[in-house]
Formats: C-alpha cells, structure tokens, sequence
C-alpha cells in the first residue's frame, strides 16, 4: 500500500477498535507508527480512478479538529474493494456493538 500525500510504501493494519499505518524501519520487520485512526470516527471514501490516482480509497477522522484525512493507494483494483469492504465492515460491527451495550446499560446511543 502507498500512501499519497509521500508515495511511499507503508504497512497496515486493522483491529476491531483501530486502524494504523506504519513505514519500515531497516531491514527487520520494525516498523514505526505514521498514522491511527480510532474506529469509532472513521470514515471510509471511495476514490474514483484518475490520471495519476488508480485504486485509491480516503480514511478520515470524522471528529478531528483538523479532519485528519489520508489517501492509500493499492496495487490493484480487487485489493481496494478488499480492503473498503473490510474497513467498512469492521465501522459497522463496532457501531453495532456500542449500540448493544448502550442497550444493555439503558442508555440511548446514537451513531
């Protein structure tokens, strides 16, 4: 995966709670942290095909003063559905398990 704003390479990875990017560091699999989104105010953008923009999907803060916002770029077409599926996927069970727990101690929860 790239990222566009540096074009360079990066790793990442989701939780059920968090979603962060990180650059290598050296040759061993060290890596240091670039980016965390929390999931509860992601927001997940499909990016249309451009020129010089091909398979590429935005995650942003929702609730960030500065609504932090980030363009990932992946190899192929298959691997961004993959990945806006998943990331989408995740956003909804968690908003489906606050929702439950709201629940559970009487409360209202609005998503």
């Amino acid at each position: 995966m790239v990222i566009k704003k540096d074009k360079k390479p990066r790793r990442a990875w989701l939780f059920n709670d968090m979603f962060i990017i990180c650059a290598a560091k050296g040759k061993k699999e060290r890596y240091s942290l670039k980016k965390r989104f929390d999931i509860k105010n992601l927001s997940v953008i499909d990016v249309a095909d451009m020129d010089a923009l091909k398979n590429a999907f935005e995650v942003r803060n929702k609730i960030a003063a500065d609504n932090t916002s980030t363009v990932i770029c992946v190899e192929s077409l298959d691997l961004k559905k993959k990945w806006v599926d998943k990331l989408k996927a995740v956003l909804r069970d968690y908003q489906l398990q606050a929702v439950q727990r709201a629940k559970k101690n009487g409360r209202k929860c609005e998503i």
